[in-house]
């Protein structure tokens, strides 16, 4: 017998985390109505979610404890979500930025350095810390650099100007 198939205990819960709009059963852990984007820190045991009703990230333990809730005064709907290097990325479709976490600073770069339109997924080129987002809107790939946060170039058919 497959073992996988005994971690789903109910369609509104997978992985010891409660989705939707039921009462939650599992003391203090919020609602996942609408998750969109996860990040794994394997070696501390934290797994960062994002959570676009509540316009925040939560933070659990890899057993799916509820450490903390964070970032819903200045998220608007976060989707994408990256931990590289104790640096927490951050794509959000509302603010049509990207905000990047680390150390008790906030930085970001938003549309009108990039025209961001619905960026969502993102991943990270470890060899030259530069940072990929996929801009859904305008059908491209942004690249922007980690130290400082900023636009580089963008990858999309038939761009004159990289900004527009």
């Amino acid at each position: 017998m497959d073992n996988t198939s005994t971690c789903i205990s109910s369609p509104k819960e997978l992985f010891g985390f409660s989705l939707g709009d039921q009462k939650d059963k599992y003391e203090k852990r919020p609602f996942l109505s609408t998750p969109r984007g996860i990040a794994l820190d394997e070696d501390a045991g934290i797994i960062y979610v994002c959570e676009m009703v509540e316009k925040s990230i939560h933070v659990f333990t890899m057993d799916g404890s509820h450490i903390t809730t964070f970032g819903n005064t200045f998220f608007d709907l976060p989707w994408g979500i990256l931990l590289y290097d104790g640096y927490l990325f951050v794509t959000d479709v509302g603010r049509s930025s990207l905000i990047m976490l680390r150390d008790c600073r906030m930085d970001e770069v938003n549309r009108e350095t990039t025209h961001f339109k619905f960026c969502r997924g993102m991943s990270i080129s470890s060899k030259t810390e530069e940072l990929f987002i996929a801009d859904e809107g305008r059908n491209r790939v942004v690249v922007c650099t980690i130290e400082p946060l900023c636009f580089k170039r963008v990858f999309a058919r038939g761009v004159i100007n990289p900004l527009m």
